[in-house]
């Protein structure tokens, strides 16, 4: 039977070296040369096969898994050598290396994402729809009207994150060992296991809004190299507001059924300006509302309660009772006209 093509002892103490991370940037560079050589192919390889199964436990919460199936995938891609560019060796090669050389924790998943990718899972609601999905690691969300949530198939390694636009409310399935974080743009919520509504449509000029139902959550941002910055922390009928627009924060008390009450097809309105108002109508309803004069000038607010199923006609009769505005519905366009202490 044929032996096994070796290395060179050169290259395979100037590999160690950089399993160790002691190479200089001149020998990292002479690494990468070895590593592109078509003449080292068969030898890199069986140095490669050598290493892969002596990865430590620590590389992946299953390494048999990790061995069989992730490497047979680069060696089954590195089979057709003769059809696929010998960059996808040298690749393929790195990977091996890196992970040898104690990539970090980010580095070691986005390489799992090339060669065992995972698929995203995005909802939708239309105007006036809800939703209730669950996730894959059995924690429950409820998607409001115009909102757009989208998650991974199966969350990898000790970390779960998902991603919203509009406003949701979750039940997180409590797990200590992996955090549980909603990103609304560069401002996430942080959790273990708990249940809160965060609302956050796509609009640069309206805050974010977090409130906590039970349990306690961590809100925060994080900047262009992903280092994440906590700004408070929230307990328990605790609400906090997020101005994208200022990068302020503050806080204030309030029951969590206000804020939910959409769940159960509720709109409820504490002291909304006649912009929030419309803005939560035209995503309930699916209509345009215009307001003249324009809504810069508006100053009143309104407190209001209306019980699910309830039309948008009956909404802006019962607006137009108050006597602070009056109003024209044509299909789907509305004018609202505001009046005495509305201007």
């Amino acid at each position: 039977m044929q032996e096994p093509v070796k290395l060179p002892t050169a290259i395979q103490d100037l590999l160690e070296k950089y399993l160790a991370g002691a190479c200089s940037p001149e020998e990292v560079r002479q690494v990468r040369k070895h590593m592109a050589d078509p003449a080292l192919e068969q030898a890199l390889d069986t140095f490669m096969q050598a290493k892969w199964a002596q990865l430590p436990e620590s590389i992946s919460d299953d390494r048999s898994v990790l061995s069989k199936e992730r490497y047979s995938r680069i060696q089954r891609r590195i089979g057709v050598r003769k059809t696929i560019p010998f960059s996808w060796y040298y690749a393929a090669a790195s990977v091996v290396l890196m992970l040898l050389a104690g990539a970090t924790y980010m580095f070691r998943h986005n390489v799992l994402d090339i060669i065992d990718p995972i698929e995203t899972i995005t909802y939708t609601t239309a105007p006036g729809q809800q939703l209730s999905v669950r996730l894959p690691d059995g924690s429950r969300v409820w998607m409001n009207t115009a909102s757009r949530l989208s998650f991974p198939e199966k969350f990898r390694g000790d970390t779960r994150h998902i991603y919203l636009s509009g406003e949701a409310f979750f039940e997180v399935a409590h797990d200590k060992k992996k955090p549980f974080f909603v990103h609304v743009d560069n401002f996430y919520t942080r959790v273990l296991g708990t249940s809160f509504n965060v609302k956050a449509y796509p609009h640069a000029d309206e805050p974010i809004y977090v409130t906590v139902a039970t349990g306690k959550v961590a809100v925060g941002v994080s900047d262009s190299l992903e280092h994440d910055r906590e700004l408070t922390r929230l307990t328990p009928n605790h609400r906090v507001l997020y101005d994208r627009m200022a990068h302020t924060i503050c806080g204030d008390s309030i029951a969590v059924g206000q804020v939910s009450a959409w769940r159960e097809g509720r709109l409820v309105f504490r002291q909304a300006t006649l912009p929030e108002m419309v803005l939560t109508l035209e995503r309930w309803y699916g209509v345009s509302i215009t307001v003249q004069p324009p809504m810069t000038s508006v100053t009143c607010s309104f407190t209001a309660e209306y019980y699910a199923g309830i039309s948008l006609h009956d909404v802006l009769e019962a607006l137009q009772i108050t006597g602070k505005i009056s109003y024209t519905m044509e299909g789907n366009t509305v004018v609202i006209q505001t009046q005495g202490s509305c201007r």
